[in-house]
Formats: C-alpha cells, structure tokens, sequence
C-alpha cells in the first residue's frame, strides 16, 4: 500500500478537524499520510488522485460533518473507503463532528453502525485513539525482528542491526506516545527523537525495562550500535556477537517493557 491512512473531509472541516489531524499525524509518527494539501499539485486530476489514494490506503478516515453530509461527492468517496473493509476487518475511521447519530443514520446506516471517534473528545484525543488503530505495532515490529535475524544469519550484520533498530525505535515511540503524551512530542517543535533521547526519556519515567528484571540494557551502547550501522566507522565495524547482542538486547526491551 502506497498510503497508511486517507483522510476524506469537506473544505469546511479543514479549518478546525482535518488539518489538525493530518499535521499531527505526520508530524508525530511515519505513517503516511493521504491528504489533499499533502499529496496534490497544481494540474492534478483531482479524482484520478482521490481514486488512487483510496485504491492505495491501509486505512481510511472520514469527517463526518453536517458539511460533509450535505455535499454531492461524500457518497462516491464513502463506497471508495467502504471497499477497505475485507474479509471481516473494518479499516474505516469514521471522526463525528457536530453531529448526532440520528443524523448519521440518517446519512448512513453502514457508516452509524461502525465505532466513531468524536470531535468532542478533543482533536487531540482523536489522534491518539488514530494512532492506536493504525499504527499496527506487534506485527510490525515482529515482522522487523524476524528481518533482523534473518540478516544476522546472512552475515549483513549492519543491516540486521538496522532492522532491530528500526523495531526498536517504533515500540519506544509508541510507549513514549503512552507515558509520555502527544505534548512530549510537539515539545519545541522537534519532529524525530534520536534513539538515545527515547531511550532517557523513558528511563526517566520509571524506565524501559522493570526495575526487578533480571535483565540490564546499556543505553548508549545501544545507541552507538546503531550509529555504527547506519553511519559505518572507521574505528569500528560490527560483527557477529556486537549485532546478535543488540537484536537480544531489542527482544528484551520490547518483551519485557510495559505499553
């Protein structure tokens, strides 16, 4: 899938629900995200782009609104997002705005009868309840482990550290979204934490790993495993035992630490 996440909205929820949502997004996590102000250039075929976007998404979200609801197009982009839905899983995310779901129903049945985040609640907190939908963190993650020991067997240590980098850093950002909050990560504007960063912050709020577990991690020897890889040394190359020690020390962080 070319997209993570569509989001269908009318111009008049741009303003206060959709542009909001599609920011933080963006800005907080790497999904990718499919957004008219994103993803559209001058001369673009506006539905051949739309048409695409929804062919091409994991997950689609839409802002349902009495703007919305009044509009021509809804309908067509509705069917689209409905085609996710296979095989039993529902990848709709329908965001209420303003409305009652009476109104909905009316509009819609299929779509009233699907579990809605609501505006009501804060734009904020719709994102995070977003995150947790489409940020598929166990499969992902797992999916990002099985690489790493699969290259580590290869003899492309650089890349099977990498790979468990990769892992790791998804699950600290995700339990650092947890412990942390949606505020933490807007702090001064700063888009990407290095890995060392998550790593402290999280210790410093009780730690990556339980404080009983038998198990101890060097945080900044991790780090420096993963600069290594991903920038190479002249001092230093990695082999079999440095990058078989990080993908343990991974599994053990991910395995033992709490989200």
């Amino acid at each position: 899938m070319a997209f993570d996440i569509f989001i269908s909205h009318a111009s008049e929820d741009k303003e206060i629900v959709a542009r909001p949502i599609a920011s933080f997004l963006d800005e907080n996590t790497e999904l990718t995200v499919w957004y008219d102000e994103f993803t559209l250039n001058p001369g673009d075929s506006l539905s051949e782009k739309i048409d695409y976007g929804l062919a091409n998404s994991r997950y689609g979200l839409v802002v349902i609104s009495p703007a919305f609801m009044s509009k021509n197009w809804p309908k067509k982009e509705l069917r689209g997002l409905n085609a996710l839905n296979v095989e039993g899983q529902n990848k709709l995310i329908p965001v209420w705005h303003n409305v009652a779901k009476e109104e909905v129903i009316s509009f819609s049945p299929t779509i009233a009868d699907v579990y809605a985040l609501n505006t009501a609640n804060g734009v904020s907190s719709v994102c995070d309840e977003i995150i947790k939908v489409v940020v598929s963190v166990e499969t992902s993650i797992d999916e990002l482990i099985d690489k790493a020991q699969k290259l580590l067997k290869d003899g492309e240590f650089e890349l099977s550290v990498m790979s468990a980098s990769k892992a790791l850093r998804q699950h600290l950002e995700f339990i650092a979204l947890q412990r942390l909050g949606p505020k933490y990560f807007r702090k001064k504007g700063i888009k990407r934490f290095s890995l060392l960063q998550l790593l402290d912050a999280l210790h410093s709020k009780g730690g990556i790993i339980p404080k009983d577990s038998e198990s101890e991690i060097d945080r900044k020897k991790l780090n420096s495993l993963r600069n290594i890889a991903v920038h190479g040394s002249k001092k230093k190359e990695l082999g079999f035992k440095n990058s078989n020690a990080f993908i343990v020390q991974v599994r053990i962080i991910i395995r033992e630490s709490k989200i």
